[in-house]
């Protein structure tokens, strides 16, 4: 029983005093804990324990390696639910949560012995069942044990996170008033709010702002979700505020912003914003709460204050914009009224107001500021100053109508009179007049209109007359324009007729060309095996005479289409009519006179010379019939420009310069109605069997393929005058001569695939090409002859129509064929081209045509030129080794002309690799300026077929210009034989060996060099 006494006396002497923790650490059984039994404690530890329960200040101590840990009362609130089981449990294991902040202060203490100070140290506890944000100001002691080694820590302890938050909360409302205090328009209202929201990121980890209609529909005033796209009436249930529901917690969505902890909100709080008067929210705060502090009384009164001050500035600023937006629409009203309007001040009367109307009328000068009598001081003596005066002594309004008033608008022009309604109203401010409002119109104009109104009375027999007069004017105009409507619409109807009756004919001499290249072959075979035969080779020489002449009938047909390919060159069409003069008169007669007026300078232009020789031909003779014999028949050529007014007069035609060739009969004319119809084919007025009716037709398909425009001048009994325009052309001259047929008829052995739809035809092209030694193939459309191209046979030129039925068109078929075949040859035949290798009336670049019907030696001549054209190609692309004994030993220059590339440009390498100068030429002009140019050369190497030339009128040129060079033809055809060519010329033929041209280089060379001025006419 004694013993028992002094244990509790010993406890009471260690845990002194009645309070609940001195009373706990009585009763506690510490030997369950790493101090022991109380009766063996340090003194140290027994003082401090004496501190601690006498201390109405936090306080704690720790001793011994694991720190374990006792309280006083005043510390008790800091642990919350730790409490009462923290007593002597180690202080790592006690506060677990923050050891990692607190754990580097207690080793300073323990291993250094220094103490540790820290103020509002943020420290998020785990004291009531979740991690809350804390802040404590606190020092760390060292106690020494009875070694005086460092065995405890004491630690004083005040709490603030009361203090430090509602610090925190007080700063951010003060930064919201600062932030929106400017705003002055809603916009900038509602950033400066997301702003001061972002800078609260610890009690405000995300925010967004919606006004709400009268339905509860929100419309976002601004986000701050991170980019988060929501729909805000569902995610934060905004049909639930209204009545009593001012304010709610909903769930936070993830992925929206963490603020300032990293740690994203698991609440947000919607709070309704109101305005006075209004039954239902306008508005409503979302806000994104703490994830560490409890939403208290104390958060949710923060946010309150938050929201009541941007409802509170929101409010101010919608009646500020909206007292701003009327003080504009009157200013507006009063600047843009249509009468003149001015406030006067005081009784110097002071402009304060002013508007557009009033600037108007005394002109733009300076005003407001200004006393009446200084802004405007040419009114000084009219009256209006003392009537001012009047009103603001008197009180009385002025009303006055029609005062003259006259003002000097700039400072540098004299007054001008003007009349105006005025009303002078006094402002009346405490009962006293303190301004004057100046009110009125303009109305000068109505005035002049008086005046005006008065003569036009005195005057009206005048203007009747003149309105008379112009009315009048104005029909003849409306039966102008109605007679030009007149015409357009009848020049569009001809147009049309012309175009269909030019399909027509096209399509009928297509299937007309086809018989007659049937008839043709069959009759040239035929011819082969009559001969010994005189009376069957007439019959047969006079049916083909008549093919012929079917021939140039559909060539009429299709030159009125518009359908025949055109070889236009650049002629000088005067030099052209001199040339026909002879031509004609053995045509015309002796009976008719014929004159030719040429005029000086003459344009060139770019025409088909064999079809305007055929139609200056047709016109004559349609002369000459009309002369009924005997006449006079001029031919005149003169440049002519085509202006808009003639050209909106005549169909199809478009301004600008023309060449024109006129064509006068003295022959009974053409009345109307012929010339109306005289270009469509058929139509004739000569007696049955005296003509076609196809002349005009042709004359007027080929300038209108041309480009240019025909006119029929005529007067019965006078004659008849036909004009031709042709587009002038700006560049040089094509000097051509007629082109004779090449050598005789040479057959071959390759292969020649005949594409054709039509059997007649196909199986007469077979029979001629199988009787000139050629191996044929035949395909009736252009998607048999792919099938056979694509089996692999060899083929060496392929012979197609153009035009024929089937998927695959004919110029399809020639590129895969190329493509498949790159030596092989190909040559299009076809009596209607249409569009598919013409296109402007012109053949595709590059294109070879046969038109039908064609005679057997033009099939053969055309077929050999292509392969002897193609056979040059291949052996240009392979470049041979030159054998030592072939070089030249002389070096020389030489200049090539050949259109092909793929010829000139690999010849022309060879000619280097042996030691000779080349120079290249496309085209007979870009010859004739190398020769032209300073620089020598030996020989010239031409292809006689060229682009813009022929290339025997080439080498007479090149030797006008060089008397001395050698010149060699390098040709896929065997020589004319009537052709004068330049003597001591030499003629190779493709495909040719490069020893072989150079062997001919320096023959014609050395023949130049041993007979000079050889050129023959």
């Amino acid at each position: 029983m004694k013993d028992t006494q002094s244990a509790q006396d010993l406890l009471a002497s260690i845990f002194v005093g009645n309070s609940d923790m001195a009373k706990l650490m009585r009763s506690h059984d510490w030997g369950s804990t790493t101090l022991g039994d109380p009766a063996g404690w340090p003194l140290t530890l027994r003082s401090a324990v004496n501190i601690l329960l006498t201390s109405k200040f936090e306080m704690w101590v720790g001793w011994g390696p694991d720190i374990a840990f006792l309280y006083n009362d005043a510390y008790r609130p800091t642990l919350g639910k730790k409490h009462p089981n923290a007593l002597g449990v180690p202080t790592q294991k006690l506060y677990a949560e923050i050891w990692e902040d607190v754990a580097p202060r207690l080793r300073l203490v323990y291993e250094q012995g220094e103490s540790t100070w820290d103020r509002a140290l943020l420290l998020i506890l785990h004291r009531h069942g979740y991690p809350e944000e804390t802040y404590h100001t606190f020092s760390y002691s060292p106690l020494s044990g009875d070694d005086g080694k460092v065995e405890g820590i004491f630690c004083a302890v005040s709490e603030e996170t009361d203090r430090v938050i509602s610090e925190r909360r007080l700063e951010s409302l003060g930064s919201l008033a600062s932030s929106i205090a400017g705003a002055e328009q809603l916009d900038t209202l509602f950033q400066a709010v997301s702003r001061a929201a972002a800078k609260a990121d610890r009690d405000i980890l995300f925010s967004a702002l919606y006004q709400l209609d009268e339905t509860g529909a929100p419309t976002p005033l601004y986000e701050e979700l991170g980019g988060a796209v929501l729909e805000p009436r569902s995610v934060w249930r905004l049909d639930a505020l209204g009545g009593d529901v001012n304010q709610f917690t909903v769930k936070a969505p993830e992925g929206l912003p963490s603020g300032a902890w990293g740690m994203p909100a698991t609440e947000a709080v919607v709070i309704a914003l109101s305005q006075p008067g209004h039954d239902r929210p306008t508005a409503a705060l979302v806000v994104g709460l703490n994830p560490f502090r409890p939403f208290d009384d104390d958060y949710a009164s923060y946010l309150k204050l938050f929201a009541g001050q941007i409802m509170a500035r929101w409010q101010l600023v919608r009646e500020v914009v909206a007292r701003t937006e009327e003080r504009d629409r009157l200013r507006a009203m009063f600047k843009q009224a249509p009468s003149f309007m001015a406030l006067l001040s005081g009784p110097n009367h002071v402009f304060e107001l002013a508007n557009d109307a009033y600037l108007n009328l005394v002109g733009a000068r300076p005003l407001i500021g200004l006393p009446v009598r200084e802004a405007l001081p040419e009114v000084d003596g009219q009256g209006y100053f003392e009537l001012l005066d009047k009103v603001y002594a008197t009180g009385e309004a002025f009303v006055g109508e029609a005062m003259e008033v006259r003002i000097q608008r700039t400072p540098d022009s004299a007054p001008v009179e003007r009349f105006v309604h005025l009303m002078y109203q006094p402002v009346w401010v405490a009962g006293r007049v303190e301004g004057i409002f100046v009110d009125g119109y303009d109305v000068t104009h109505q005035k002049d209109a008086e005046h005006a109104l008065r003569q036009l009375n005195a005057t009206l027999e005048s203007h009747v007359q003149a309105r008379t007069s112009e009315l009048e004017q104005a029909l003849q105009r409306l039966k102008h324009e109605s007679e030009e409507l007149h015409r357009a619409e009848r020049a569009l109807q001809r147009a049309q007729k012309m175009e269909a009756l030019g399909a027509l004919t096209g399509g009928v001499a297509h299937d007309f060309n086809n018989s007659l290249q049937v008839i043709s072959a069959n009759l040239q075979i035929l011819s082969i095996h009559t001969k010994g035969n005189p009376v069957a080779t007439s019959r047969v020489e006079s049916a083909l005479r008549g093919v012929e002449r079917g021939a140039k009938l559909a060539s009429q047909l299709l030159s009125f289409g518009r359908r025949q390919p055109l070889e236009p060159k650049v002629v000088n069409v005067g030099r052209f009519i001199r040339g026909l003069e002879e031509m004609l008169r053995r045509t015309l007669g002796e009976s008719i006179e014929i004159e030719t007026i040429v005029s000086g300078g003459l344009w060139n232009t770019s025409i088909d010379p064999s079809q305007v020789e055929n139609a200056v031909l047709n016109l004559a003779i349609n002369a000459r019939d009309a002369m009924e014999g005997r006449g006079k028949l001029t031919i005149e050529a003169g440049n002519a420009y085509l202006d808009a007014d003639y050209c909106r007069q005549h169909d199809d035609v478009r301004p600008g310069q023309y060449v024109m060739i006129a064509v006068t009969d003295t022959g009974t004319g053409m009345p109307p109605d012929v010339i109306e119809r005289a270009f469509e084919p058929f139509f004739s007025t000569k007696p049955e069997g005296k003509g076609t009716g196809l002349g005009l037709s042709m004359v007027y398909g080929f300038v209108k393929q041309s480009g240019g425009h025909v006119v029929i001048y005529s007067e019965l009994g006078e004659g008849t005058t036909v004009k031709l325009y042709l587009p002038r052309s700006l560049h040089v001259e094509n000097t051509t001569t007629p082109v004779a047929p090449e050598g005789q008829v040479v057959g071959g052995t390759e292969t020649v695939l005949v594409v054709e739809d039509d059997e007649d035809v196909r199986e007469t092209a077979v029979a001629i090409l199988a009787d000139l030694g050629y191996r044929v193939l035949r395909a009736r459309n252009a998607d048999s002859a792919l099938t056979v191209i694509e089996s692999g046979v060899s083929i060496d030129v392929l012979f197609t129509d153009v035009m024929m039925p089937g998927r695959l068109r004919s110029p399809e078929l020639a590129r895969i064929a190329k493509q498949r075949l790159p030596g092989i040859a190909v040559l299009f035949t076809s009596g209607y081209t249409e569009n598919s290798i013409v296109h402007g009336g012109r053949l595709d670049e590059g294109v070879d045509l046969l038109s039908k019907p064609y005679s057997r030696e033009a099939l053969a001549r055309r077929i050999r030129h292509l392969l002897r054209n193609a056979a040059q190609r291949s052996q240009a692309t392979e470049k041979p080794a030159i054998p030592a004994e072939v070089e030249s030993p002389t070096r020389f220059k030489v200049l090539m002309v050949e259109d092909e590339e793929a010829i000139r440009t690999v010849a022309a390498e060879h000619f280097r690799d042996m030691g000779h100068e080349v120079e290249e030429a496309a085209t007979a002009a870009d010859a004739l300026r190398a020769l032209k140019g300073t620089g020598h050369f030996d020989a010239l190497v031409l292809d006689l077929g060229l682009p813009d030339m022929d290339g025997a009128e080439l080498a007479r040129l090149a030797l006008l210009a060089r008397p001395g060079l050698g010149v060699v033809f390098a040709s896929g055809a065997h020589p004319p034989e009537q052709r004068r060519l330049p003597p001591g010329s030499r003629w190779v033929l493709k495909p040719y060996s490069t020893a072989q041209l150079v062997s001919e280089c320096a023959a014609a060379i050395q023949a130049a060099t041993a007979a000079p001025g050889r050129l023959q006419g």
